[in-house]
């Protein structure tokens, strides 16, 4: 039951962290997301200190925010070398949750739920990742604009397969080794608590022989 729990956390965590949607300097996708948060997060591998990350978010297009072209709304932050990740937590309604930091303007999302996004500075080695996002192209046929879902999310599913399958066989062993190591215990522990039948009887048959 332990293992079981373990490797249920395992699992939820590992989910959290897969990245669906990977973006670098002067990328610019749209989006949709399930659920009713967009996971963003900038991890800082090289450990950066003091350098600015800036992700753009269409907005109206009128609108004007620090480091980021006109019609778009701003969310910066600065690098730190004791920070290895950045994580926010965007709704539906554009709004951070359960953070200190602002988005500068107001966030405009498309008709049909997604969301446009743009990044625009990052430190050395970082970059941005959509956790539950999966990239949308937007074409346009005789006049009307249709909105296609790609499937890259594809080829990242069989992959979340993949290390399910090796969680699970991970899992097994750990309870087949556990298994063993308690049957060694139990014989172990039989075999100790039978040694002091086993003396008495070498003893009384050793007083019947003299």
């Amino acid at each position: 039951m332990y293992q079981f729990i373990i490797f249920i956390a395992f699992v939820l965590t590992f989910n959290r962290n897969v990245a669906l949607v990977t973006l670098g300097v002067g990328d610019e996708v749209t989006v949709t997301f399930t659920g009713n948060e967009l996971y963003l997060r900038v991890p800082n591998p090289k450990k950066r200190d003091s350098e600015r990350y800036t992700v753009c978010f269409k907005s109206k297009p009128n609108n004007v925010a620090e480091y980021c072209p006109r019609g778009y709304a701003t969310l910066y932050y600065w690098s730190w070398s004791n920070l290895p990740e950045s994580q926010y937590s965007i709704d539906r309604k554009g709004r951070l949750i359960d953070s200190t930091d602002k988005i500068q303007g107001n966030v405009v999302f498309n008709s049909d739920g997604s969301l446009t996004l743009r990044v625009q500075e990052l430190p050395y080695g970082c970059s941005v990742k959509l956790l539950n996002a999966e990239k949308v192209v937007i074409t346009t046929t005789t006049g009307k604009t249709t909105t296609t879902v790609t499937v890259p999310a594809a080829k990242t599913s069989n992959n979340t397969v993949y290390y399910v399958i090796g969680s699970l066989a991970l899992l097994f062993a750990l309870i087949v080794g556990s298994a063993i190591l308690f049957i060694c215990w139990s014989r172990n522990s039989k075999s100790n608590s039978a040694n002091p039948e086993s003396v008495k009887i070498v003893e009384n048959v050793f007083r019947y022989v003299h």
